[in-house]
């Protein structure tokens, strides 16, 4: 796996036979910040989440969201930073998961990642264009794959938006305006 990340972000791994078992990984990070600033804001983040209120329906106004991504951490890292822009956030991480919230409570707008554990996001936005009561609602794909074909597979198939991993905070909340 790490293997595969590496290579999606383009990075490449540098050994030291001479040290034994130390290797030094290496990312391409589209202007991200050093590791110092991202430490920072990961700390902060974290602080934040920590000393913030509970959320209830009294305190998150704003837009619903549904965010779907499987990896939690990045899915917890999120929530919190759409609810400092004034969004409502539900999270879910899988395929399963997606129908059921959209059954039950049909959100202003989805984040949605392509590789989930239980299938595919791709099933998740056909579902959604197949559904008279969800056909309109707008699906922002957040995903590694960014090969030109994908990115435009994933319109033709319906997203209003596709932002490739990583991206900045300041480019999804431009895709959900």
């Amino acid at each position: 796996q790490l293997m595969s990340r590496l290579k999606l972000f383009e990075g490449s791994i540098d050994d030291h036979p001479i040290d034994g078992a130390v290797f030094g990984v290496s990312t391409f990070t589209k202007n991200c910040g050093t590791s110092d600033e991202l430490i920072g804001a990961a700390h902060a983040d974290y602080d934040a989440s920590r000393n913030a209120p509970a959320a209830t329906a009294e305190n998150q106004a704003g837009r619903d969201v549904l965010l779907v991504d499987d990896v939690e951490d990045i899915a917890a890292l999120l929530k919190l930073r759409l609810m400092k822009n004034g969004y409502k956030t539900r999270v879910v991480t899988t395929v399963a998961g997606a129908f059921e919230e959209l059954r039950n409570r049909i959100p202003e707008i989805v984040l949605l990642d392509l590789m989930l554990p239980d299938g595919n996001g791709r099933d998740v936005l056909a579902w959604i264009r197949d559904n008279p009561a969800t056909r309109y609602l707008p699906v922002v794909i957040l995903s590694a794959f960014a090969s030109k074909e994908t990115i435009e597979d994933g319109f033709a198939r319906g997203a209003n938006s596709y932002l490739s991993k990583p991206y900045s905070m300041k480019e999804l909340l431009s895709c959900m305006e």
